[in-house]
């Protein structure tokens, strides 16, 4: 590669780190970062939800960087950077000039839900990257024969699935994709059982979490497919990735599919295509969020800036560069109208105007109301309130009351916050029985007297006898279910403190 390339695409990584950077503190700390925090103080090989490696990341991160809003996001946002990098670079080994790279950073740089999944610390950020890495590597061997890039493969194909599950996705495409593109002789090789059995040793360990804890995240999945997440058709599926994807980038990875598929000079990588398509056979037939397949879109974007640049590059150059300006001008509106809904640029009055005025309302991807704003907004909103306002009840108990009571949250979100922001407000531990935090327990707590956040009152008199709404939590622009959301306390239980923990049980 060349150093005008790398210059390109280190340029475009820079943009995308500056532009979160200037931007992440607008908005407070989404709900799963608040969650991941909290998990932060119980590393582990598992969790109800997740794999382990997202975790112990943020736990390194928080190590060296604290744990502020602009702390917490410095890991997605160089993941952001990263992934820009990565598509260059396949780009250019699929033998994109200088254009061709130019085109396939500022793709990466402009893909909405690249945007919004490196603009907070989630798993999903580092799952971009890893699929990235993946892809880079099957370049390389596809590009240089050298088998022993298989060992390197099965060390980031372990490393991706303690980052997440849906990596399985990548590996049931794997293998129809060699099978059908000549490369079945891999299958033979030394290199690739090798780096095989080197990813089942990374995961060993989480699957001994698993047992050790009786499946929890099974129950999780098949919870979250009955009871959350919203069924789509295979169609319906398929047009859930467009406007994500970038509607004014849908060229250029249709044409990267098409290029992977049955370009002659992209010939030799088109188990590439053949693996996005599996993906997307494996998660749009069963029940999956549309952004789940977004892992899988780096080289299709790699591969169709690669073949528009070879296009246009036997031109004059005057009509070369009318048509090179045209097509990054196109890229570069098409960014600017969705910039509200990637970035937090716009406060939420004029979010809510603006995405009504365009009419693009991303969806959650799950059941139940939907908020004023795009759910990842959303779910940064309410949160030091909501511990203000629970701050006030507890420290209001009289003493004899607070000395033994216990709190306790609806879900992670809340949880997360009241340990987060109470220890500015003097708030002890707080306890949920969402996800892991019903595997980390209750500790000393007897439960005789609890101060719940967000339960149902009428559920709780099924465990209480005395069940008092004591004050309410909520803001304009938190989802619906964190509007009008009660705080109550419980006195009198009917039930021993272990059994009433073990009914409260959510794995969703």
């Amino acid at each position: 590669m060349t150093r005008q390339q790398w210059l390109i695409m280190g340029g475009a990584a820079l943009i995308s780190i500056l532009a979160h950077t200037l931007t992440n503190g607008n908005y407070g700390i989404f709900r799963d970062e608040l969650y991941y925090w909290d998990s932060t103080r119980h590393v582990a090989w598992g969790y109800v939800d997740h794999p382990p490696l997202s975790i112990a990341v943020l736990k390194l991160s928080v190590m060296l960087f604290g744990d502020s809003v602009g702390a917490l996001r410095i890991v997605p946002a160089l993941c952001g950077g990263l992934l820009i990098i990565l598509i260059g670079v396949m780009a250019a080994e699929f033998g994109a000039d200088r254009f061709g790279v130019l085109l396939a950073s500022l793709s990466a740089l402009t893909v909405p839900l690249y945007l919004v999944n490196t603009g907070f610390y989630s798993m999903n950020a580092l799952d971009l990257v890893l699929w990235a890495l993946l892809f880079y590597v099957l370049v390389r061997i596809i590009r240089t024969r050298r088998d022993r890039l298989w060992i390197a493969f099965g060390i980031l194909l372990g490393l991706a699935a303690l980052n997440k599950l849906s990596v399985a996705a990548f590996v049931v495409a794997l293998i129809p994709a060699l099978l059908l593109t000549g490369h079945a002789h891999v299958l033979t090789t030394r290199q690739f059982w090798l780096g095989a059995i080197i990813a089942v040793v990374l995961v060993a360990p989480f699957v001994a979490w698993q047992v050790i804890h009786e499946w929890p995240t099974l129950e999780f999945i098949r919870n979250a497919a009955q009871y959350k997440i919203v069924e789509h058709s295979f169609p319906s599926y398929l047009q859930e990735q467009i406007l994500p994807m970038g509607a004014g980038l849908l060229p250029v990875w249709v044409l990267g599919l098409v290029a992977l598929l049955v370009w002659r000079p992209l010939r030799p990588y088109r188990l590439l295509g053949i693996i996005w398509l599996g993906a997307l056979l494996f998660f749009g037939l069963q029940r999956s969020k549309p952004y789940y397949l977004s892992t899988a879109y780096a080289p299709l974007y790699a591969a169709g800036a690669t073949l528009i640049a070879h296009w246009i590059r036997p031109w004059g150059k005057g009509v070369r560069i009318a048509v090179s300006t045209l097509v990054v001008v196109t890229i570069l509106a098409s960014a600017a109208a969705t910039a509200p809904l990637t970035l937090p640029v716009l406060p939420p009055t004029q979010l809510v105007e603006y995405t009504s005025d365009i009419g693009m309302i991303p969806s959650a991807g799950e059941r139940g109301d939907m908020p004023a704003l795009p759910q990842y907004y959303a779910d940064r909103f309410g949160w030091e309130a909501m511990t203000a306002t629970v701050a006030d009840v507890y420290h209001s108990l009289p003493d004899s009351l607070r000395r033994t009571c216990t709190i306790i949250a609806r879900n992670y979100g809340e949880t997360g916050a009241l340990n987060y922001y109470g220890r500015e407000y003097g708030l002890p531990r707080v306890m949920s029985q969402h996800n892991s935090h019903y595997l980390w327990g209750y500790g000393s707590a007897d439960g005789n007297v609890l101060l719940t956040v967000n339960y149902n009152p009428d559920d709780l008199r099924n465990t209480y006898a005395n069940v008092r709404v004591l004050d309410t939590f909520g803001s304009r622009w938190a989802m619906p279910y964190e509007t009008d959301a009660p705080i109550c306390l419980c006195t009198g239980l009917l039930v021993p403190w272990e059994e009433a923990w073990r009914r409260g049980k959510l794995y969703l």
